[in-house]
């Protein structure tokens, strides 16, 4: 009797166990089907610093396993993960979306794909816009001085504003690299109140590309540092069209296309180019001279690559060109290339 009993619950077991294969069989021979309860999601107004995070709720309303394969977004100011890869058939789980909005004011639009084996929807594009709105807003965000020539004066103005309502007062004012100097006054736009920076340059820099940063303090708890990035070039009486080379990866069996530099001279009488070299000798390069309808000297060098390029991930030199130029004798425009494979 006893033994009787035992193999009942044997051959009970047996069967359970092979309805749960024949069940997990069958789910994943199933097809599963993704269900978003929103695909859209409005922010409307936010306060510019702080991270904003929203969940988008979905549920897998098929017979089969719905897996996730990848989650994407349409800028790095976007980050999304899923909550788990594999969604059992009648589950629920969720996409979570943050956006960075620290520096980043205004209306916007974020867009988030998921991508999954649903047969359905084998890719659901998800949308999340919001509003951010700054403190103090900065504008324009950014100094430029471009195309100077040296000591040529220069200067901008950049206008601080607080939100309607703020009223704020600038503590301190500081210089980075001390390359130009900031003046401040109050100033009021509309219904808002701030200040209106003077920016100068100061004389004396050298050609070449320069940058800078400006940092603001104020008395404002949610926006005491402001920074504000300068950038510039002073030119000389040479110029070099373009400034830098770069060759992509050849294509089977070919080579890379020459690549042209002009060279400029305001005045161009006197000018010449003495010689030309190149830092780690992986380039050949060399010069044209021609002569201009006003009898004007245009220099041109042409850069190519040699016929095997060594087996590397990339390949960079610099070529140097010689002027009779005081303060410009040498020209250096870097030069990188893709490997070939």
């Amino acid at each position: 009797m006893k033994k009787t009993i035992w193999m009942m619950f044997v051959f009970i077991g047996l069967g359970s166990i092979g309805a749960q294969v024949q069940a997990s069989k069958l789910m994943y021979q199933g097809k599963p089907k993704i269900l978003f309860y929103q695909t859209s999601f409005n922010w409307g107004k936010v306060r510019e610093g702080p991270d904003i995070t929203h969940l988008f709720w979905f549920k897998n309303i098929g017979t089969g396993v719905l897996t996730i394969h990848s989650v994407g977004t349409s800028c790095g100011c976007t980050a999304a993960a899923q909550q788990k890869n594999n969604i059992l058939p009648g589950h629920t789980s969720y996409i979570k979306v943050t956006y960075h909005t620290s520096g980043r004011p205004g209306m916007a639009t974020k867009y988030i794909s998921v991508n999954s084996n649903a047969p359905n929807e084998p890719t659901v594009v998800l949308t999340m816009k919001m509003n951010v709105i700054q403190e103090i807003a900065v504008m324009p965000d950014g100094v430029y001085f471009y195309g100077l020539k040296k000591n040529q004066p220069a200067h901008e103005n950049v206008n601080l504003l607080g939100k309607i309502g703020l009223h704020f007062h600038i503590t301190s004012i500081q210089v980075e690299k001390n390359l130009v100097t900031v003046s401040s006054k109050p100033m009021t736009l509309e219904n808002q109140s701030g200040y209106k920076l003077h920016v100068a340059l100061r004389p004396g820099l050298p050609i070449g590309d320069f940058n800078d940063e400006i940092i603001i303090k104020t008395d404002c708890p949610k926006k005491p540092i402001i920074h504000i990035q300068v950038f510039g070039q002073i030119v000389g009486r040479v110029q070099v069209y373009p400034s830098s080379i770069y060759f992509p990866a050849p294509p089977p069996h070919g080579r890379s296309l020459p690549v042209t530099l002009h060279l400029e001279a305001n005045p161009w009488r006197g000018f010449i180019v003495r010689r030309i070299a190149t830092q780690n000798h992986l380039i050949r390069p060399w010069v044209q001279r021609q002569f201009g309808d006003n009898g004007s000297v245009q220099y041109t060098v042409i850069v190519s690559l040699p016929k095997h390029l060594p087996r590397m991930s990339s390949l960079q030199d610099k070529l140097y060109i010689y002027t009779n130029v005081a303060d410009q004798s040498k020209l250096t425009i870097p030069v990188q290339a893709a490997g070939s494979e």
